[in-house]
């Protein structure tokens, strides 16, 4: 007569049989039914692993989920950078702006100080024409005076003096 074993008593005969190497059965049988359910061949499944171990050296031990989202962060960090890029560009059209203006409106009160000066020559160079013509003329009504005196003396009659 055959013995039966029902699954608890198969699963707890396999785990306690070895291999010759000395690995568990149990342990082959569990990675078998892994491999099974991928389609894949075990080369194939030895070739996707090798891959995937350069894959993950080539990206820092990074899985393809992390370098996904780093990807994605990158982006995001891309587009904040450009929206920077963009506000300092904005900034510097701005402030050359400013610059400008400010370089107009220094030129604007050099000519005004400019032409201020001129008109303070001018003036003070008419001041000095008009003081020394009143010298001139107070010199000519002194002597237009002294003139009248004599002629008053001759006449034996001053008026004015």
């Amino acid at each position: 007569m055959e013995r039966q074993y029902d699954a608890s008593c198969l699963e707890e005969h396999l785990n306690k049989r070895t291999n010759f190497d000395g690995t568990l059965i149990a342990n082959q049988l569990k990675e078998y039914q892994r491999y099974r359910d991928t389609g894949l061949t075990p080369e194939e499944i030895t070739d996707h692993e090798e891959i995937l171990k350069a894959y993950r050296h080539v990206c820092g031990g990074k899985s393809p989920e992390e370098i996904t989202r780093l990807h994605k962060l990158i982006k995001q960090q891309g587009k904040e950078l450009n929206r920077r890029d963009e506000l300092i560009r904005k900034l510097d059209e701005e402030r050359d702006y400013w610059k400008n203006e400010t370089q107009e409106m220094a030129n604007i009160a050099d000519k005004n100080i400019n032409e201020k000066l001129k008109v303070q020559e001018e003036r003070d160079f008419w001041e000095r024409e008009a003081k020394r013509y009143c010298a001139a003329l107070g010199e000519q009504k002194i002597k237009l005076q002294r003139l009248k005196c004599e002629m008053c003396k001759d006449i034996g009659k001053c008026v004015e003096c």
